[in-house]
């Protein structure tokens, strides 16, 4: 879901609308629309949490101030990096970006749409605010009471790893959700599609290298990957990935030309699938901080 805008420069510290609370990367959110169009929750949940968190602090209550505190970090990084994931997955850098190595300009044009390692940091990127969401919402679920030590904390911020782990997560996961939503079914479905997000990320971010291709006779500056391969993966289905991986490492051409040759529907663009996990991820991480605003009012 695009911005509109009049094409106005957003200079953040430096734009014309000044907002109290604000630092540059929330003002820059603000001037270009994205805070009222994506995140009408961010605000007034955040100015909640600095409430809570001096009112603790004037009382002397520690455990209070580091909770409500703490809860404060998570939501503004969080929100730091879905805004970052927003100008990765519509915008693009203005003349594309040169790196300066040994004297030599190292120029990428298009870098996020047709450069493979800008892609995956980007895959990586919104794969962050999905890993901050879990923390925020155990920290959020378990209370006032939930980071009484370093041990605490260490043990909501470091993920098991494995199968096992995994599934350990995403069932901690899905009753946090219930919890802080008061069993609300529709949103915790929607936060099982977010975790489930991380199939992708760690096929195409941290395990093979993503064979996509130009469409020939295509105007756009895209690479693409088939929709069939795409929807494989986030829906989890191994079997076909099996097939697929073995086959492509033997010849990846025959896969490469069915992407040039390919129906423009029956492709998947560089932009369209970050955009998909920007706009999924933006929608529920808003209605989270709804859900984490009301919460919070329980704790006493």
């Amino acid at each position: 879901m695009k911005l509109e805008n009049n094409g106005e420069r957003v200079e953040g510290l430096n734009s014309k609308r000044k907002e109290e609370n604000l630092n540059s990367h929330e003002k820059q959110a603000l001037d270009a629309g994205y805070i009222d169009k994506f995140f009408p929750e961010y605000r007034t949940l955040m100015e909640a949490l600095r409430e809570r968190r001096d009112k603790a602090k004037n009382a002397g209550n520690n455990e209070m101030q580091r909770y409500f505190n703490g809860l404060r970090i998570y939501v503004y990084t969080i929100f730091e990096n879905i805004w970052h994931g927003y100008l990765i997955s519509y915008g693009e850098p203005k003349n594309g970006i040169t790196f300066l190595v040994n004297g030599k300009e190292c120029y990428f044009d298009h870098p996020y749409k047709k450069h493979l390692p800008f892609f995956s940091s980007a895959i990586l990127h919104l794969g962050t605010c999905r890993d901050l969401l879990l923390v925020l919402l155990a920290l959020c679920a378990r209370g006032r009471g939930a980071i009484k030590n370093e041990n605490d904390l260490y043990g909501l911020v470091m993920f098991p790893n494995g199968k096992k782990g995994f599934k350990d997560r995403q069932k901690e996961f899905t009753k946090d959700l219930e919890m802080i939503s008061n069993r609300h079914q529709a949103y915790a479905e929607k936060g099982e599609r977010i975790f489930k997000l991380n199939q992708f990320r760690n096929y195409f971010a941290h395990r093979l290298r993503l064979p996509w291709m130009e469409k020939e006779k295509s105007s756009e500056e895209e690479y693409f990957i088939t929709r069939d391969l795409y929807n494989n993966v986030t829906q989890g289905n191994e079997e076909n990935m099996k097939d697929w991986l073995f086959d492509t490492l033997k010849d990846q051409e025959p896969y490469e030309n069915t992407i040039r040759k390919a129906k423009r529907e029956d492709l998947i663009s560089a932009s369209e699938i970050l955009q998909g996990i920007h706009d999924l991820m933006a929608e529920f991480l808003n209605r989270s901080m709804g859900f984490i605003k009301e919460y919070i009012k329980t704790i006493k």
